[in-house]
């Protein structure tokens, strides 16, 4: 069973800059705002969500396969 997620305290944080696609971008301000919460607490949790889910290398692989790369170009 997986160990519960408590996002209401944590004992040390690390900052991240993240470029992401305006759909994905669009709906975490739009949740966030609606719901009074953090942009950062819903990314945190989904992000858990996915490596909880997979090993690494199932987890790259899966990136590997939609595309992903060191850099993302912006088409349009």
């Amino acid at each position: 069973m997986p160990k519960r997620l408590d996002l209401s305290e944590a004992t040390s944080t690390h900052r991240h800059s993240l470029n992401l696609s305006k759909d994905v971008s669009d709906r975490l301000r739009r949740l966030a705002f609606e719901n009074s919460l953090s942009e950062a607490a819903i990314a945190e949790f989904c992000i858990r969500q996915v490596f909880d889910a997979n090993t690494d290398s199932r987890l790259l692989a899966a990136l590997r396969e939609a595309g992903a790369k060191g850099r993302r170009t912006i088409t349009g």
